[in-house]
């Protein structure tokens, strides 16, 4: 039971607004024991006066509201934002590319979330343009990925996970999904932030319109040193090539074993 003139605040942010209002406060800490014998002090939230419990709620609900009247106003061009997203998304895929290889895990991990959610926004953005007409679903391509045409001719197109519900998937052999599409700087006189706000606003992906596909991977072999085979999953095919060992020895045993 927390105790009386104390107001308990959880470990999300809200610390910040606390230091900004110069409220004193009081730090929780816990000690875990997550390695052996080693205990490490860990803050797992605060606590403030409730005198100044309105003070503070009064300073998110002003937060809130400077945050939503900087929120830039949604883009007419939503071609143009779906184009930008996608980018955003080969540049941060990248980026966990670069810090996986550094063994950065960390950095790798946030940038992967990005990519996602750059993605999440990107078929927002498909979805809501081809209910609009913007664009036009053209069939598949060879990895079955979704081809959208847009523009004069249909020269340009985007490729998404998303197809239209019931519609007929046509293979496009002329255009083939690279794995590893070059990532391109981001278009001048258009920020990220208006184009996030402006995907956002659009409402999320309705399944009953639109089904998704599996993504295109890419497959990396290695050679199993046993047999010399090139395998994708090296520790399932030892697994079974022990199995296989063991198989070979029970039949050997089996077979000198007297006739009764």
């Amino acid at each position: 039971m927390p105790a009386r003139g104390i107001y308990h605040i959880d470990k999300d942010g809200t610390i910040r607004t606390v230091r900004a209002l110069s409220i004193p406060y009081v730090e929780i800490v816990d000690v875990v024991n997550p390695y052996g014998d080693h205990y490490f002090p860990q803050v797992v939230g605060y606590v403030i006066r409730m005198r100044d419990r309105r003070k503070l709620l009064s300073g998110l609900v002003k937060k809130e509201q400077i945050k939503k009247d900087r929120t830039p106003a949604p883009h007419s061009d939503l071609i143009l934002c779906i184009r930008e997203a996608s980018r955003a998304a080969h540049r941060e895929r990248d980026a966990a590319q670069r810090a996986y290889q550094a063994s950065r895990q960390t950095l790798a991990g946030n940038s992967r979330r990005r990519k996602d959610h750059w993605y999440e926004l990107k078929d927002r953005g498909i979805c809501a343009a081809h209910v609009r007409g913007l664009l036009h679903y053209l069939g598949a391509s060879p990895q079955g990925m979704a081809v959208y045409t847009y523009g004069s001719g249909g020269m340009s197109c985007f490729h998404s996970t998303i197809h239209p519900s019931g519609a007929i998937r046509t293979q496009i052999e002329e255009h083939p999904e690279v794995l590893e599409v070059p990532a391109k700087d981001k278009a001048k006189g258009l920020s990220l932030r208006r184009v996030e706000a402006t995907l956002t606003a659009l409402p999320e992906v309705d399944t009953t319109l639109y089904e998704r596909s599996a993504a295109p991977r890419k497959v990396t072999l290695r050679e199993c040193w046993i047999c010399g085979e090139m395998v994708e999953n090296l520790v399932s095919h030892k697994m079974r090539q022990q199995h296989r060992d063991q198989a070979q020895e029970v039949s050997a045993w089996q077979q000198q074993l007297p006739t009764l």
